[in-house]
């Protein structure tokens, strides 16, 4: 495919401030990300290796609880955030290149994903508190229904999004901006990918359900930390009078 070299000049809407403004709000999500997925991780690993019931105190188990529901937040409303960071980002970076557009659109459903998850359990939850206050047993079929229901639709915007936000990487990495974006791209989706074999027990008697959540969040963990590392070392070595390949850029819809 033929190359087109695009120069950058500060107040040039397209190419200059656009790319500059949205790899730079990638970097913060991405930085978020980190915060986010090092907590997950560093709560999976300590309940898998280091915890031990019967040699834990009561005063510990007593802080365990509510401890893990505060990490359990904190990781949620990082990754909201995050993916909000990132769909701003791609909004700057598709003015860059329309072609980015993707990217936006696959962080939309992400975003949408973990509404749809987070809201369905929290109905879900409410209405079996009711049920259980009501003397009833057991799970009603209805909400077992909507159960699979929320599961499926939220982990399917999650991994399409996913999808689309990896081919947006994937394309900043051709237009010369660094491997790290293309890699990462793809962890992020292998990630999602993996998240939803898991919840659908398609990995029983193959994994266990620890080791695929260590996995899980080491695949976070290493997207967020080659996007951040890619970002800092564009953000680094840019300079508006460089010359940058671009692969065929469309124009921008204004």
């Amino acid at each position: 495919m033929m190359e087109k070299v695009v120069i950058f000049e500060p107040d040039d809407g397209r190419n200059g401030s656009s790319l500059v403004d949205g790899i730079r709000i990638m970097r913060v999500g991405s930085l978020l990300g980190l915060m986010a997925w090092t907590l997950a991780l560093v709560e999976d690993l300590y309940f898998t290796f280091f915890f031990d019931p019967l040699t834990t105190p009561n005063w510990v188990e007593d802080l365990i609880g509510p401890l893990t529901r505060l990490i359990g937040t904190v990781v949620l409303v990082l990754i909201v955030i995050y993916l909000f960071n990132f769909y701003e980002g791609a909004s700057h970076l598709t003015r860059f290149d329309s072609r980015m557009n993707i990217g936006r659109m696959g962080v939309l459903l992400m975003i949408s994903g973990v509404l749809v998850s987070f809201l369905g359990s929290w109905i879900v939850i409410m209405v079996m508190n009711a049920a259980e206050g009501s003397g009833q047993e057991g799970v009603p079929p209805a909400l077992a229904l909507s159960m699979n229901g929320v599961v499926i639709v939220g982990s399917g915007l999650m991994i399409v999004g996913s999808l689309l936000f990896a081919i947006m990487m994937v394309r900043l990495s051709k237009n010369g901006l660094g491997w790290g974006y293309g890699v990462g791209g793809f962890l992020y989706l292998a990630m999602e990918v993996l998240r939803a074999l898991t919840t659908f027990g398609l990995l029983r008697g193959i994994l266990t359900v620890d080791t695929t959540s260590i996995l899980e969040r080491a695949l976070g963990l290493a997207s967020m930390l080659l996007i951040y590392w890619t970002s800092t070392g564009f953000l680094k070595g840019f300079h508006p009078e460089e010359k940058v390949p671009v692969e065929e850029a469309e124009p921008v819809i204004q």
